[in-house]
């Protein structure tokens, strides 16, 4: 029986997830200083660091004071446009930046969460 093994055999180890249980995942190259898996909330604090306050990381992104404080905690989002700038700060891309903000939004955007609270 042919599989797909016997047509490419230099590929199928590459398609393989390293570990049982593990897939890739788009932010797995990406981490932070200490080897953990990067968060949409550290990526805003090395930037606040970086910056010297939220005000004046607000002040770089060209947004209010008050967005900053809100996109750490998830109650609000980055525009998509200031992705970039911020992304030069924290050497991340904009898609990665993008991607853990929305992870960070999961449970505000969630329209079942107020359904299941009851429960």
């Amino acid at each position: 029986m042919e599989t797909l093994g016997t047509h490419f055999p230099n590929i199928l180890p590459s398609l393989l997830p390293k570990a049982p249980g593990a897939f890739p995942s788009p932010l797995s190259d990406a981490r932070d200083a200490d080897g953990s898996t990067p968060t949409w909330q550290g990526a805003v604090d090395r930037a606040v660091r970086l910056c010297g306050s939220q005000a004046a990381l607000a002040r770089h992104l060209k947004v209010p004071r008050q967005h900053v404080s809100e996109a750490r905690t998830g109650g609000r989002t980055i525009p998509t446009d200031r992705l970039p700038a911020l992304g030069e700060l924290v050497h991340m891309t904009p898609a990665e930046l993008w991607t853990l903000q929305e992870i960070a939004n999961m449970p505000r955007r969630n329209p079942f969460a107020r359904e299941c609270d009851g429960l």
